[in-house]
């Protein structure tokens, strides 16, 4: 019932009948007295009320953010499968995970991947090629999502830039495949805070250069920034300068298998900066280099 006001000249009582009739014969007094009795529409709100309106459009918003996300999560992945795709190899997303497959050889242009938190490429694709732009990668990561490396797959670089390079906080983990650095490029650069965790049958090759290099910083600075529980890291630099894996970091590395090897002069670990290094498997080993 919608209240309405009348004004009179005397207390109580209706200028005319015409008023009456416009408070559908209700005479203003019995409409204020009815507006306390039965509160209106608009003008009273029990507690309990008013907390359910308040939880109902929290529940809208909360839903509202979830949805865009939602669509942000799907266009950032819509652009990395266009960007695969448009590079020349083929990319099949299902939910948040794409898969990358094909083969190009030769290639002179890098592949640019910025990847979401909450999006995982699996790499299965062969990829080969001679790219040298100096602090990039022939695949360069970006973002903080994850990036893994599957059986069959492989990533192989002639020139100077890193073949796989991780300039943000993506998790790499090589599980299986190939990633092979050339006469002067490392195989895997990290920095910042990626982790890399190498396991299963992975093959990591360098034959001039460092094969794995951890730099940058991450937070805390001491967080562990490689993990090996498998496969196989490799070294065959004749300089000492180089070694299967160097750390400039304060980061931690943790080996619990595989293989780190160098097998002409380089050295297996190189941890210039100190950070934590705890082995507890695996085989270390230099041929005629150090070890550590």
């Amino acid at each position: 019932m919608m209240c309405k006001l009348i004004k009179t000249r005397s207390y109580g009582e209706p200028q005319n009948a015409h008023e009456i009739n416009r408070n559908n014969g209700i005479s203003p007094v019995a409409a204020i007295s009815d507006c306390h009795t039965n509160p209106c529409s608009g003008d009273f709100q029990s507690p309990q009320k008013a907390n359910r309106r308040l939880a109902l459009r929290g529940a809208l918003l909360i839903l509202l953010m979830l949805l865009f996300a939602i669509s942000s999560l799907f266009a950032q992945t819509a652009d990395l499968v266009s960007t695969i795709t448009d590079y020349g190899l083929s990319a099949d997303a299902v939910d948040n995970t794409i898969t990358v497959t094909g083969e190009i050889t030769g290639a002179t242009t890098n592949l640019l991947l910025t990847i979401p938190e909450d999006v995982t490429i699996d790499w299965q694709a062969k990829l080969s090629g001679s790219y040298n732009t100096a602090a990039e990668g022939l695949i360069h990561l970006r973002g903080s999502g994850t990036f893994n490396v599957k059986t069959g797959a492989s990533i192989k670089n002639t020139g100077s830039s890193a073949t796989l390079r991780n300039q943000e906080t993506v998790k790499i983990n090589v599980s299986g495949g190939l990633i092979e650095g050339g006469t002067s490029s490392v195989a895997i650069a990290s920095f910042n805070a990626g982790v890399i965790t190498i396991s299963g049958n992975a093959e990591i090759y360098s034959t001039n250069r460092s094969t794995i290099t951890i730099g940058g910083t991450a937070n805390p600075s001491t967080a562990t920034r490689l993990f090996v529980m498998g496969g196989t890291i490799e070294n065959i630099s004749t300089s000492t300068s180089y070694s299967a894996i160097a750390n400039s970091t304060p980061g931690g590395i943790v080996i619990s298998g595989g293989e780190v090897t160098s097998t002409a002069g380089a050295r297996g670990i190189s941890n210039t900066s100190i950070g934590a290094l705890t082995i507890s498997g695996g085989n270390i080993s230099a041929t005629t280099g150090s070890a550590f």
